[in-house]
């Protein structure tokens, strides 16, 4: 049953960093409708409990002041009573989880489709469609775009998976690709990819001593998700509520 004071907005576009401006929703579930539970991150900080229900739906929850054990704990000793349908592995890590149900053994022998193991690699490693900021993502495989008919036979058609997507048009005199991992203060720092390139020729001008990079930015943002799914609500609202803030600090300038 859902009690809510504003229906207008949608929680994906919560703001964490001023939770009083969030409109205020109360939701009741009965707790052996849970499946599963995942610890998941906000703002780089694990202090999130995804609960999944038995009819799929899933929602996200922020603990930001720390009861995300307690509550996690609470639900997984209560899977004998009053939850009986939460699967529990043994653990709450998301490599154990991995590990322990053999979701890649399953996927080898052919017992889940790609689409199905893509979504458990994508939930187990933190990403989830009720935090835009970590929408799922899938590989880019197929190099052939411009034939009519594609044999999947054909491993001409696929691109080359030993490389990041960026390196694959790297300029061609690039001697060396490397990735590296700048300060943020933080452990989960985003990754990026710098292509060395040799000294230039005579009458060129002399590369600058700051490195070539293709990766400046995250692949995947939420402005990235909103830009692809803003014919869908709530995307549209978030597309709206990008261009609103675009415009006023036009007309500030």
């Amino acid at each position: 049953m859902d009690r809510s004071e504003n229906q207008e907005s949608d929680p994906i576009f919560a703001d964490y960093e001023n939770p009083s401006r969030n409109q205020k929703v109360t939701r009741e579930w009965q707790l052996d409708f849970i499946r599963e539970i995942q610890k998941k991150q906000i703002l780089q900080k694990r202090t999130a409990l995804e609960i999944y229900l038995v009819d799929g739906s899933t929602f996200l929850f922020n603990f930001p002041e720390g009861e995300l054990e307690e509550v996690s704990q609470k639900l997984v000793r209560m899977r004998k009573t009053r939850c009986p349908n939460l699967v529990y592995y043994g653990s709450l890590d998301s490599k154990k989880i991995l590990d322990k149900a053999n979701i890649t053994k399953k996927w080898q022998n052919r017992e889940m489709t790609n689409f199905e193991y893509l979504i458990w690699l994508n939930s187990l490693s933190g990403r989830s469609f009720n935090d835009i900021t970590q929408y799922p993502i899938f590989p880019w495989i197929l190099s052939n775009f411009s034939s009519s008919s594609l044999n999947f036979d054909d491993s001409q058609i696929y691109r080359d998976l030993s490389k990041p997507k960026e390196a694959l048009s790297s300029p061609p005199n690039a001697s060396t690709i490397k990735n590296t991992q700048p300060s943020m203060g933080t452990t989960r720092a985003k990754k990026k990819m710098v292509i060395s390139i040799p000294d230039s020729s005579e009458g060129q001008d002399a590369p600058s001593n700051e490195p070539l990079t293709n990766l400046q930015t995250w692949f995947c943002s939420p402005s990235t998700v909103i830009q692809y799914l803003q014919n869908f609500d709530p995307f549209s609202q978030g597309a709206f509520m990008l261009q609103r803030k675009g415009m006023k600090t036009s007309i500030n300038r």
